[in-house]
C-alpha cells in the first residue's frame, strides 16, 4: 500500500516516503496533536488479515515501547485507521549502518564507538528480558550528532511467514513453520546458528549477530557471505569467517572478542552483553574470563572439580558464588521451554544430583500468570543430564505431572493419561506401572515400593505399589474431612505424608511400618528429610529447616527459613513449590513472584486507571450494589493471616473490616448493601460462611454449620439466597460442588453436585440463572443453568473458562489465558426464551498480565462499564535457582551439632 503526502493516519500526516523494509512501507510524518515528525510504518495487509499474527504484533509492540534509552529508537503507539495497521516510531535522522560499511571499513576507533552504543542499546533490552533477534547494520542508525540508533527491536518475534529475497544479507526475517506458528530466524547473513536449526533462542543469538556486525565494521565484507539464502546459511552453520580479512592491526583483544561471539555453539559463546562491555571497556592487556571458565576455577578451588566439569556442559546464565560457607555456589539457569505450574512441583532433581526433570506445558494447554511464551512447545517430562546442553522430551509425558526419582537414580516416575508410569533415565518408552486418576505427589522407597496419592477425590488416601507394577492397594486411612498428599520415605522406612483438613489447615504425620502414626509437626506441609539431618518443610510462605532425628522422628531444634521467594503451584486448596533437593546436596526451585498487586479499574476498552498509591497483597475485590466501595482482601500481619478491608473508592479510604487470626475470604455484599458476608475458619479447621453489618456495628454472626469447607460464591438479587462452594464433605466423592444457602430457611441445598468440580457460582441480575465453572469436559468451561434448576444447563464459554460473573444485564462475564500467559477478559450476551437461555458467541474485552485464580479476583460494577481487577507488578518469568553443595550452607544457618 503506497500513500502519498498530505494524506492523514488520524492525527499523523504523511510527509514523504522513507523506504521499504521488510516489515512494511515507512513513511515520514507529521504528528500534528503534538507537533514533532515520527516514522510511520505500514504494515502489509496480509499481515493485518491475520488476527493472530496481529494481536502477537500488538503486544510485543506494547512490551518494547518499554524500552527508554538514547541507543534505542523508541515505539510511540500501534494504531490502525480504516483497516490500516500502523506503527509510529521515533524519527531517526542519519544514515544506516549499512550505508557506512558500504563505502568502507570502519576504522578502529570509530567502529568500537559504534560497537559500544549498539552493546549499550542490546544491554538494556536484555536486561528487560527482550532480545533482538534480527540485528544487523540495516537496524543502526548513525546520526548527525554522532549517536547511534538501534531500530526494529524485538519485532521480528512476531514477524513470521515473510518470503526471503535472494540477497541473504538483505533479505527480510526469514521464518520455517515447525509446526503451524512459525519460528523466528532472522536475517540469513547475521543470524546465529540456532536460529538457522529453528532451535530455542536467547540472548546469546543478538552476541552473535553483534560478532558478525563488528567484523563487517571492521572488513567491510560480512562474516558469512554467500551468493544466495542456502550458501549463506550453509556459511553460518558450518564455515567460519575469514579471519584473515581482519585489518592487520586488529588488537589481539577484538580478535579474541570477535571469536567469542562467533562461536558455533551457544554455550561457548560470550554469555552476556555486560560481558562484551567489559571486554570493550578493558581493552588491551585485560583478559575476560566467561563466566563459564571463571565458575570451574572456583568449583576447583572448593575440590569438587568432578561434578563442576559436568555441570559446566549444561547450559546456564550468570553465576555468583556464596559468600559464606565456602564452597556454595549458585547459578541462575535459564528454563527450558514454558514450566507447567499448575499441577504441583515442575521441577525434580535425581538422588545423586545427576538429572534433572522438568514439567513442560504444551502448546494447546493454558499458561499460568506471568509464564514465559515461546513457540512449538511440547508438553511432557524434559529430562537432562547436568552433563548435557540438552533433554529430551520422555515419550508418553504429555500432560504430565509430579516427576519424582528412584533412590538409585536410575528411573524417572510421573504421573500421565490418569497412569502412574516410569522411564529409564538413558531413555527408552515409558511403561505404565499401575492406574492413577489424579495426582498429588509419589515417592520410591529403596524396597521397591512407590507410595502415591491419587489426587483429590475425597475418601481415598495414599497407595502403594510395586515399581514392576500391579493393582495398588491402601496405605492410610483418613480422617473426616482429610486428605493426605505429598508423601516421602524415610532413611528407615517410614512414611512421611502432607495432611489437609478443613481446606487450608496442613499437618505433617508419619506411618510406622506397623501402622501407627505420629504427628510431626502442624500448619507444615511438603515437607522431605535430608542427609544433613534436617527436616525442610513449607510453612507460611517460606521453606524452613529444623534438625531432626530420624530415628525418634522428631524435631530436635527450632525452625529457621532457608529457602525463601520459591514460587508456589497453582492449586486450589493448599500449597506445594517447585523445589527440590538431592542427597548430594543440590538445591533447585524455581524463583517465585510477589504476589502483589495493583488494585485497578479497568473500561470495556481496557483502558485502565490504578485505584490506590501502592501495591499490596491484594484479593478478590466486590463492588458494593451503589458501586461507591469495594470489599476486599488484604493481609493484616502476615501472608497466612488475610482479613476482609472495605475501600472508599471517593475518600480513597482503606478500612479494616474483620479481625481474626485466621483466614478470612470471598467477601460478598447483601443487595442492599447493609451487610457483608464472607468465609472464615475462625471457629475451627472448616471454613464456614459469617454476616456482619457492612458498617461495622454489630458482632459477626455465623450462618453455616457443616464439617465440610466453604467458600462464598454470590447473592440472589432479592437477598434471599447465597451461592457457595462446599467442598470435599466426608460422605461425598465429588470435591466441590455448588450449594444455595436459604437465609429465610436457614437451610441448604446442593444445587450442583456431580463427580467434576464445580465452582464459583453467579446469580443473573434477575435471579434466574446461576453461572458457574466446571472441568466435566476435562477443562474448566462456562456453564449456566436456571434457578431453581431441573438440571438443564448451556455452556457458555467455548475455549476454556474460570470465574463468571453476571453483569447488570443480559451479559455473562468470565476469565480465560491467551497461549502467551496473559488473562483475557471475556463477555458473553444472552437472550432469554421461556426458561431457556441463548448465549451469543464469547467476544473479547481486553486482556494484560491480570490476576487468575485461585478464585474470583476481579468484579463487574453495577452499571457494567467497569471491571474491578487486579494488575500483577511482578510478572517473570523468574528464572530456576541451581545451588551447589547446599548442604554446607544448611549447616551453617541451622547446625545439627554433626
Amino acid at each position: 500500500m503506497s500513500l502519498s503526502a498530505g494524506r492523514t493516519l488520524a492525527h499523523y500526516e504523511i510527509v514523504g516516503s522513507i523506504g521499504r523494509g521488510g516489515m512494511g512501507e515507512v513513511y515520514r510524518a507529521r504528528d500534528t496533536k503534538l507537533g514533532r515528525e515520527v516514522a510511520v510504518k505500514i504494515l502489509p495487509e496480509e499481515f493485518a488479515g491475520d488476527e493472530q499474527r496481529l494481536a502477537r504484533f500488538r503486544r510485543e509492540a506494547k512490551v518494547l515501547a518499554s524500552l527508554n534509552h538514547p541507543n534505542i529508537a523508541a515505539i510511540h503507539g500501534f494504531e490502525e485507521v480504516d483497516a490500516i495497521h500502523f506503527l509510529v516510531l521515533e524519527l531517526v535522522e542519519g544514515e544506516t549502518l549499512a550505508e557506512r560499511i558500504a563505502r568502507g571499513p570502519i576504522p578502529l576507533d570509530e567502529a568500537i564507538a559504534i560497537a559500544s552504543k549498539i552493546v549499550a542499546a542490546l544491554e538494556e533490552a536484555h536486561e528487560n528480558g527482550i532480545v533482538h533477534r534480527d540485528l544487523k547494520p540495516a537496524n543502526v542508525k548513525l546520526t548527525p550528532d554522532d549517536n547511534v540508533k538501534v531500530l526494529d527491536f524485538g519485532l521480528a518475534k512476531s514477524w513470521v511467514d515473510e518470503t526471503p529475497e535472494s540477497d541473504g544479507s538483505l533479505s527480510p526475517t526469514l521464518t520455517r513453520d515447525a509446526t503451524g506458528a512459525g519460528i523466528i530466524l532472522g536475517t540469513a547473513a547475521y543470524m546465529s546458528p540456532e536460529q538457522a536449526k529453528a532451535k530455542r533462542v536467547d540472548k546469546r543469538t543478538d552476541i552473535f549477530a553483534f560478532g558478525a556486525v563488528l567484523f563487517e565494521m571492521l572488513t567491510g565484507k560480512k562474516a558469512f557471505p554467500g551468493a544466495d539464502v542456502s550458501e549463506v546459511l550453509a556459511a553460518v552453520l558450518r564455515l567460519e569467517p575469514d579471519w584473515k580479512a581482519l585489518p592487520r592491526t586488529t588488537p589481539p583483544f577484538v580478535r579474541t572478542l570477535l571469536e567469542r561471539c562467533l562461536r558455533k555453539d551457544a554455550r561457548s559463546r560470550m554469555r552476556d552483553m555486560g560481558d562484551v562491555r567489559v571486554a570493550l571497556e578493558e581493552g588491551p592487556g585485560e583478559e575476560t574470563l566467561e563466566p563459564r571458565e571463571s565458575g570451574k576455577m572456583l568449583w576447583i578451588a572448593a575440590a569438587i572439580a568432578m561434578v563442576l566439569a559436568a555441570f559446566f556442559s549444561f547450559s546456564f546464565y550468570g553465576a555468583r558464588t556464596s559468600a559464606s560457607p565456602e564452597g556454595v555456589m549458585r547459578f541462575e539457569l535459564q528454563r527450558p521451554g514454558v514450566l507447567r505450574e499448575d499441577s504441583g512441583s515442575a521441577v525434580a532433581i535425581s538422588p545423586d544430583g545427576r538429572h534433572i526433570a522438568y514439567v513442560l506445558t504444551a502448546a494447546d494447554e493454558p499458561l499460568a500468570l506471568g509464564s514465559e511464551s515461546a513457540p512449538n512447545r511440547r508438553g511432557g517430562i524434559l529430562l537432562r543430564d547436568i552433563g548435557k546442553s540438552e533433554g529430551e522430551i520422555v515419550d508418553g509425558s504429555r500432560g504430565a505431572m509430579q516427576p519424582f526419582f528412584s533412590p538409585d537414580s536410575e528411573w524417572l516416575a510421573f504421573f500421565a493419561d490418569q497412569k502412574l508410569k516410569k522411564v529409564h533415565v538413558d531413555g527408552g518408552l515409558a511403561t505404565v506401572v499401575c492406574d492413577a486418576p489424579g495426582s498429588r505427589g509419589g515417592t520410591w522407597g529403596a524396597d521397591g515400593t512407590i507410595v502415591f496419592a491419587p489426587g483429590d477425590t475425597a475418601g481415598v488416601g495414599l497407595k502403594r505399589v510395586s515399581a514392576d507394577g500391579g493393582t495398588p492397594e491402601p496405605v492410610t486411612n483418613l480422617g473426616d474431612g482429610e486428605l493426605h498428599r505429598w508423601p516421602r520415605f524415610l532413611p528407615s522406612g517410614e512414611l512421611m505424608y502432607t495432611v489437609l483438613s478443613g481446606g487450608f489447615h496442613v499437618q505433617l504425620r508419619t506411618l510406622s511400618r506397623s501402622g501407627e502414626t505420629k504427628i510431626i509437626q502442624d500448619g507444615a506441609s511438603d515437607a522431605r528429610y535430608l542427609p544433613s539431618g534436617h527436616l525442610l518443610f513449607w510453612r507460611e510462605g517460606d521453606y524452613l529447616a529444623a534438625p531432626f532425628d530420624s530415628a525418634t522422628l522428631e524435631v530436635t531444634g527450632p525452625a529457621v527459613p532457608v529457602v525463601e521467594d520459591v514460587e508456589l503451584a497453582t492449586l486450589a486448596t493448599y500449597t506445594v513449590s517447585h523445589l527440590d533437593v538431592s542427597e548430594t546436596g543440590s538445591l533447585i526451585y524455581l524463583q517465585g513472584a510477589t504476589d502483589v498487586y495493583d488494585l485497578v479499574s479497568v473500561r470495556r476498552s481496557g483502558e485502565k486507571e490504578s485505584l490506590v498509591s501502592e501495591p499490596d497483597r491484594f484479593l478478590q475485590p466486590r463492588f458494593s450494589p451503589d458501586g461507591a466501595r469495594l470489599a476486599l482482601l488484604k493481609p493484616s500481619t502476615s501472608i497466612a493471616a488475610e482479613d476482609v478491608w472495605v475501600y472508599d473508592l471517593g475518600l480513597g479510604a482503606m478500612t479494616r473490616f474483620t479481625v481474626d487470626p485466621e483466614y478470612d475470604i470471598t467477601p460478598a455484599w447483601s443487595p442492599d448493601g447493609r451487610h457483608i458476608v464472607f468465609a472464615s475458619r475462625r471457629d475451627g479447621v472448616n471454613f464456614n460462611l459469617y454476616r456482619k453489618r457492612a458498617d461495622g456495628s454489630d458482632a459477626v454472626e455465623r450462618l453455616t454449620d457443616d464439617p465440610s469447607s466453604h467458600h462464598l460464591g454470590d447473592f440472589s438479587p432479592d437477598g434471599v439466597h447465597l451461592a457457595w462452594n462446599r467442598f470435599a464433605a466426608p460422605d461425598t466423592n465429588t470435591g466441590f460442588d455448588v450449594y444455595v444457602l436459604d437465609l429465610e430457611e436457614g437451610t441448604s441445598a446442593p444445587f450442583r453436585n456431580t463427580v467434576f468440580e464445580e465452582s464459583d457460582p453467579s446469580f443473573s441480575s434477575d435471579g434466574r440463572f446461576v453461572a458457574f465453572m466446571s472441568n466435566e469436559s476435562g477443562r474448566f468451561e462456562v456453564y449456566v443453568q436456571p434457578f431453581p434448576g431441573s438440571g438443564a444447563k448451556w455452556q457458555v464459554s467455548t475455549d476454556g473458562g474460570w470465574f463468571p460473573v453476571f453483569g447488570p444485564g443480559r451479559e455473562i462475564f468470565y476469565q480465560a489465558t491467551t497461549s502467551d500467559g496473559e488473562t483475557r477478559f471475556m463477555v458473553v450476551d444472552y437472550a432469554v426464551e421461556g426458561a431457556k437461555m441463548r448465549p451469543s458467541r464469547p467476544r473479547e474485552l481486553f486482556r494484560g498480565p491480570y490476576a487468575m485464580g485461585p478464585r474470583t479476583e476481579y468484579d463487574v460494577s453495577p452499571d457494567g462499564e467497569r471491571i474491578v481487577a487486579l494488575l500483577r507488578t511482578d510478572v517473570g518469568p523468574h528464572p530456576v535457582t541451581l545451588v551447589l553443595n547446599w548442604f554446607e550452607e544448611l549447616e551453617h544457618l541451622v547446625p545439627t551439632g554433626r
